[in-house]
This record gives structure tokens, sequence and C-alpha cells, in this order.
């Protein structure tokens, strides 16, 4: 039987999700504007050590499998990579969500088929960033989609996107609740995508169809595990960041980024890391 939503009933779903409909903690400062400054210190200017001692707590909680908690860990892994010839680094999206904010990216390292997405998602407090998750992912030579793995980017920061109503919040929590919690994924993508989706995950054509064949056979078997850490909300987009996990697998750490117009899921960018085996850093990616 087909469900039928309310407003109601999405804006009372929200609140049984992490981020989406939470409280959100009073900010005495405007995250937008530190993670603006962030990421055109790091990856414009390319000047890591300036955007971290800046921007990051000295004490940061590092998710990253590859790095040690702190700030000094963090500029020492990526100062080589930020610094290298070469290096180019063009933003596609920010989001700043109460003491989250988000961007995705994509890292151009010595040329063609050096390339990846990147996803970065930090938690703010006290005016700093003092937690850490991210997610990397090569861009393939020859994808499926035909549209790149990013959205528009240009050699200027887009500005980040803030604000957002309670049915857009609602449509990312149902949507995330439909498809990885109830696991009625046909029913998902028909309810909140448009037919004709955008896709930029690279496996992927165009349209929901191709995105039901892809998730159904994974999502409906009973031995994968979806744990959601995040669910971030702006106008117009949104992000739920999640571990997918089959049987015995330590699976994958996944961002699914989304842009929604009139209440549908008109396009889709995703970032997948497999998450390995640490002894640097045993916390959980997310």
């Amino acid at each position: 039987m087909k469900t039928v939503w309310t407003v109601s009933m999405l804006v009372a779903l929200t609140t049984s999700w992490p981020s989406a409909g939470r409280s959100q903690p009073a900010q005495t400062v405007n995250t937008s504007s530190l993670l603006a400054g962030f990421a055109d210190a790091l990856l414009i200017q390319h000047r890591p050590a300036y955007a971290f001692d800046t921007y990051v707590s000295e004490q940061l909680i590092q998710h990253n499998p590859a790095a040690k908690d702190g700030r000094n860990a963090a500029i020492a892994l990526v100062q080589p990579i930020i610094t290298s010839p070469g290096a180019q680094f063009a933003v596609s999206s920010m989001i700043a969500d109460g003491d989250l904010v988000f961007i995705h990216y994509r890292g151009t390292l010595g040329g063609p088929g050096h390339v990846a997405a990147v996803a970065e998602l930090y938690r703010i407090q006290g005016g700093k960033f003092v937690e850490h998750w991210d997610a990397f992912q090569p861009v393939p030579v020859a994808p499926v989609s035909a549209h790149p793995m990013f959205g528009t980017l240009a050699a200027a920061l887009p500005a980040p996107c803030t604000g957002a109503s309670p049915q857009d919040r609602a449509l990312v929590a149902a949507f995330a609740d439909m498809l990885y919690r109830q696991r009625h994924i046909q029913a998902a993508f028909e309810h909140y995508a448009a037919p004709g989706m955008i896709q930029h995950d690279p496996g992927l054509p165009d349209g929901r169809s191709a995105a039901i064949a892809e998730l159904a056979p994974i999502l409906s078997r009973p031995e994968t595990h979806i744990t959601i850490a995040h669910i971030l909300v702006c106008h117009g987009m949104g992000v739920i960041h999640l571990r997918s996990q089959y049987g015995a697998s330590p699976g994958h750490v996944i961002f699914d980024i989304m842009r929604f117009a009139d209440g549908r899921i008109v396009e889709h960018w995703d970032v997948f890391q497999p998450v390995t085996a640490s002894t640097i850093n045993p916390r959980p990616p997310v």
C-alpha cells in the first residue's frame, strides 16, 4: 500500500535521525564564515599550516584512519598533499548546518589520472573545528555517468549553503528513513526522487530507475547493515553521512549529497571510501 506522508508526519520523523532534526547547539560564531575562511586558506591559497592553526582546535578529534588526533598530526598529513607541485583543488559545494560544516571538492595531484573526489565534515565548537570525518574516492578514467563527479567548479569558492525549512529537513530525513531503515528502495526513490534525476555517481547513468536497480540487490540483503552518522540540510541541499557494511566486511564510508527542488531529489553526488583497519587511529570512521 502506498504511504502518504504529510508535512507534520515528516517533521516528526526528523527527530529520530542524527543531526537532521536535532536541537542545534547555540553558536556564537558564523559557522559558514569559518568554513569559507578555512576552505580558502587550505584549498585556494595552499596554506595548510595557517588554515589549521587559525580554524582548527589543537585537540582535534580525528576519524580519518590515516591520522592521529590533534591539529599537528592533521597538518603533517595534509601539508605534503596541499603544497605538492601542480596540486589543484576546486570546490563543488559547501554546507553549514548548526555545529556541522561540510565541503565537497575535487583534488588534482600531478595532472590527469590523479584526480579524486573528497568529502570532509567538521564539527565546530567554540569557534574552532573540533572533530573531523572524511572520504576520498579516485575519479575513474572511463565513468558510466555522463556527468563529472562534481557540480559547477570555479576558481572562486561558492558561498556556503545555509538555512533549511522544516520541509527541507523532513524530505531528507524521510528519504533516508525509507531507503536505509525501512529498506523500501523503490518506494523511496519513487516518492522522493525525480524520474530523470541527474546522476554524478561515476558508475550510474541518469534516472531514478538506475539508482533503484543498483541499490536494491545491496540493501535488500539481510546481512547489509547501515549506520547513519550525520544528516546535514540547507536550502535545497542535503548530505547523508553513513557507513554501509556487508556481513563481516568493514564496508564503506559514504557521503550521499543531493540537490532537491519542488519536493524531489533532482541531482545526486556521492563519495565512497572502503573502510580499512588502522593501527594509527582506531576510532571508527563514522
